[in-house]
């Protein structure tokens, strides 16, 4: 076999070659990080020292050098994308078409998020409703499980088990504030500093609401005023524009117009009631039930009431009268029982009665009824005035006037010629009955004019001190108050005692009370009083002047 060696030298000439690797250092990132790195690229190639060109297929992820990283702005949302695929490129610079692909699958970490978004069911509520609740809350969170926690930025709220509602003991007012503005904050528990804020806008509902005050612009009436307004009503509604209706608990008033008064008819009287409590209620009409009531105090002022005079006919108290008797029996009566109280004055000075003194005695007799007589005579009622109290005071001026001679010490010749002691008790008895009787008797059939003059004269003075009030005294009334029930009776019977218009009055018998005035002989209808009691009067003076020559004869 044939065999030879020869050395061969082959040449051979360098190809560039394609990168046959690519390694990535890190494949995973950490979600809601904007333009984190993932990792360090690198290539393997054949060709040593070549230089290479890098791309990546996801168009969120950029090749800074050879860093693998997201774009400015990009980051990666675990919870809706774990992982990422993506394919890096690297293409060898020595020659077109060498490059080499390779495939990396990125692994999205978990990272705990702030909540997202708050959504709120309902956000009106009705106003006046106290810890009414508005709505529930929802929370929106990227990391589905996570708790949270809830707060308000108005006080007059709270959050209850995810319930947005008014605290209780708080209510909203429509009228004051329709909308309320606030702010509602989830915390996620699993996370410092991981909030969320909302702002709501809470709508206030109107509802209908009750008066809540009355108002009166005058609470004084004048007392006696039929039918007066006391004053304006005004009501104070949060619903403006309600219509309301009026009521008032006292029967005596009514509300016309929004004006509280008294019924036609109705009048008040201070005297008896100086305030008056009335509650007045108004009715929202635009609510079944709303109500409000108020009491105010009417205050009745004083009137000065004018004076009501009441006239009453005369009253005598047991005046004894004797029917069977004439005037001129009744006259030789008194007559007589005058020449014996004559006789009976001569026995003692004790005894002397002076018609002064037989006055004062004959008021005490009055003492018991004879007041009533007096003012029933009177019939003066003034409300606002003092009664007239002192017409007693009238007697001992009236004595005195009739009988001036009467306080004059009795003859003693006369006191020492006194009857036995038997006799002086019987006279004394019936001088008892009918002393102060007669005594006035004889001075009105003696004077009397004097007893008018004193009347007058005690009419003035009175007048005086009351000062202006109205006083209606008929002389028969100052008789009454004055003198003994006889007296009185006598004087009636007699004609003496009658008031001073009648007596210059010409047609007096039309209207005379006093009627039986009309039994004297000779009376006519066309004499006036005045010149009947100056008959009478002379009359009398001629039988005193008879019986007194009949006396000095005996």
């Amino acid at each position: 076999m044939l065999s030879d060696i020869a050395t061969v030298t082959l040449s051979i000439h360098p190809t560039n070659d394609a990168p046959s690797d690519i390694t990535l250092d890190n494949t995973t990132i950490s979600e809601n990080d904007v333009a984190a790195v993932v990792g360090n690229l690198s290539v393997v190639d054949p060709d040593s020292g070549d230089t290479h060109l890098w791309s990546v297929d996801d168009g969120r992820f950029e090749i800074v050098g050879t860093h693998l990283k997201l774009k400015t702005g990009e980051s990666l949302d675990k919870e809706s994308e774990p992982t990422v695929n993506l394919t890096v490129t690297a293409t060898d610079q020595g020659g077109t078409g060498l490059a080499f692909n390779e495939a990396f699958v990125i692994t999205v970490d978990n990272v705990n998020e702030a909540p997202t978004d708050i959504t709120l069911d309902n956000t009106s509520v009705n106003e006046n409703a106290d810890g009414a609740v508005v709505g529930n809350l929802g929370v929106a969170d990227p990391d589905t499980g996570d708790a949270h926690t809830w707060s308000v930025d108005d006080v007059r709220f709270e959050i209850v088990a995810g319930q947005l509602k008014l605290k209780t003991g708080q209510s909203l007012n429509m009228e004051a504030e329709p909308t309320v503005n606030l702010t509602i904050t989830a915390t996620d528990q699993s996370g410092a500093g991981l909030d969320y804020d909302e702002a709501f806008v809470i709508t206030v509902d109107n509802v209908n609401e009750a008066p809540t005050d009355i108002t009166l612009d005058n609470t004084g009436v004048n007392e006696n005023a039929d039918g007066a307004v006391i004053g304006n009503l005004g009501v104070a509604d949060p619903d403006t524009g309600d219509a309301h209706t009026w009521s008032v608990d006292d029967v005596r008033f009514e509300i016309v117009s929004d004006q509280l008064q008294l019924k036609t008819g109705q009048s008040l009287d201070y005297e008896a009631e100086p305030t008056v409590n009335v509650t007045i209620a108004v009715t929202d009409q635009a609510g079944s039930g709303l109500v409000y009531e108020e009491t105010f105090v009417i205050t009745v002022t004083d009137v000065n009431d004018t004076p009501v005079i009441t006239a009453v006919p005369p009253t005598i108290v047991n005046p004894e009268p004797k029917t069977d008797e004439t005037p001129e029996e009744s006259l030789e009566e008194s007559s007589e029982e005058s020449e014996e109280e004559s006789e009976d004055d001569s026995d003692d000075d004790d005894e002397n009665e002076t018609v002064e003194s037989a006055v004062p005695g004959a008021q005490a007799n009055v003492t018991g009824d004879a007041p009533e007589a007096a003012s029933d005579i009177m019939g003066v009622v003034d409300v606002d005035s003092p009664t007239m109290n002192n017409a007693a005071a009238m007697a001992p001026a009236i004595g005195s006037e009739l009988n001036p001679d009467a306080e004059k010490p009795s003859d003693p010749d006369r006191s020492s010629a006194s009857e036995s002691e038997s006799s002086t008790s019987q006279r004394s008895t019936r001088r008892s009955s009918r002393h102060a009787s007669t005594s006035v008797d004889r001075a009105l059939m003696s004077k009397p004019g004097a007893m008018w003059n004193a009347l007058d004269q005690q009419m003035n003075q009175v007048e005086s001190q009351i000062q202006g009030d109205l006083i209606v005294v008929g002389a028969a009334g100052a008789a009454a108050s004055s003198f003994t029930v006889g007296a009185v009776a006598w004087a009636i019977r007699t004609g003496f005692l009658a008031s001073g218009l009648l007596a210059q009055t010409p047609a007096w018998a039309a209207f005379d009370p006093l009627t039986v005035m009309r039994g004297f002989e000779g009376a006519d209808d066309e004499e006036t009083l005045q010149e009947l009691m100056n008959r009478r009067t002379e009359s009398l003076n001629a039988h005193a002047a008879e019986l007194a020559n009949k006396t000095q004869t005996e």
